[in-house]
């Protein structure tokens, strides 16, 4: 029996991550001819067979979230809106490169604005999550002393012209250390949402609007907890 070149194989892997970047791989991987039946690759992550939903709904979750994300870069992420063929309503995000949304969820949404608000919750729910990762230094402002510009004590002195300030930053320093300051909570999700609705020409009232629907779909959390025990893809 022949065997295929390396490069051959090495081409194939590169075109599966490719295609699992991208998100046209969503089921299982197809069979490859140079890799033995049931083991996966260095780098290829597999994920949980799911249920195909309507190209038609698939479509208007893609065209709706890509209109928030076209509105609001200040977000900082651009994930993947994933449409799932289930019936129970559940939308989650996984890290945050992916956002996942049910046909069931999505057929309780019957304007493009209510479909918008739940997806900007979603997004709204990655930021606060990012923020309140962040370290404590980038998080926590620290009021400054009053500061008095007086004229230089010291002749010719090009980085600390008036002694008398320093000694009153350092003494602040000793007061009021970086990092003792609480805490500020993380920006609330549904706070967060409404902005990215306005700004992507949606009305806040979609927000109440699907306020049921969410407390609904938060009762479910079965798909979550079967995707996210996968690690996320690295694109």
């Amino acid at each position: 029996m022949l065997r295929q070149p390396a490069i051959y194989r090495r081409c194939w892997t590169v075109l599966s991550l490719a295609l699992l970047a991208t998100g046209c791989l969503l089921t299982d991987r197809p069979a490859d001819p140079f890799v033995p039946a049931g083991v996966v690759p260095a780098g290829v992550v597999a994920l949980p067979s799911l249920p195909e939903a309507s190209l038609r709904l698939a479509a208007r979750v893609d065209s709706v979230g890509q209109q928030l994300l076209a509105a609001n870069p200040q977000i900082g992420a651009k994930p993947i809106f994933r449409t799932i063929g289930k019936p129970e309503p559940e939308v989650f995000h996984r890290g945050a490169d992916e956002i996942y949304i049910t046909e069931g969820l999505v057929r309780q949404c019957p304007s493009d604005g209510e479909l918008a608000a739940v997806l900007a919750v979603e997004l709204g729910k990655i930021v606060s999550e990012r923020e309140a990762a962040l370290p404590a230094r980038f998080r926590e402002p620290r009021p400054e002393p009053i500061r008095t510009p007086l004229p230089g004590d010291v002749v010719g002195a090009r980085f600390a012209p008036d002694m008398t300030d320093v000694a009153a930053m350092v003494k602040f320093d000793r007061q009021a250390p970086l990092g003792t300051a609480k805490r500020p909570a993380p920006p609330n999700p549904h706070v967060l949402a409404e902005g990215y609705l306005a700004k992507a020409g949606y009305s806040s009232s979609d927000l109440t609007k699907v306020r049921d629907v969410l407390r609904t779909a938060s009762n479910y959390n079965a798909l979550e907890r079967q995707i996210t025990a996968a690690p996320p893809i690295n694109r």
